[in-house]
């Protein structure tokens, strides 16, 4: 009976261990999921600010580009 009472409490340990065997791997798995879906979010918000900058410095080219003509048409050259 000592020994049947044993074996039903190991096999009981091994099922939980294994229960949180699998509960580890899941979080694992929601944790490296989540890290992608991070790393993808960063990645597109860096492209659209370097979008914006290139747009913003492509303004201001054309800005002081306008202004260096209407310098030189005023002055003649």
């Amino acid at each position: 009976m000592w020994l049947t009472n044993h074996k039903i409490q190991i096999h009981d340990l091994q099922v939980h261990l294994a229960r949180c065997k699998e509960e580890v791997i899941q979080s694992i798995t929601n944790i490296e999921t989540e890290s992608v879906i991070i790393i993808m979010f960063q990645h597109y918000i860096r492209k659209h600010l370097e979008r914006e900058l290139i747009e913003e410095n492509q303004s201001l080219r054309n800005e002081l580009l306008d202004h260096k003509d209407i310098n030189e048409v005023m002055l003649g050259t």
